[in-house]
């Protein structure tokens, strides 16, 4: 599934087993409903 964030930090984490933790916080995050959507927002 795509997403579109807004004002996004991504972190990153090792965990007991060194598996990358990832952790996104967003202002905003949207599910991107089709391939003319995410292009819009590319552009912006």
């Amino acid at each position: 599934m795509d997403y579109i964030l807004e004002n996004a930090l991504v972190v990153t984490e090792k965990s007991k087993d060194s598996t990358n933790i990832l952790k996104v916080y967003a202002d905003r995050i949207v599910l991107a409903k089709n391939e003319n959507e995410k292009e819009e927002k590319k552009n912006a």
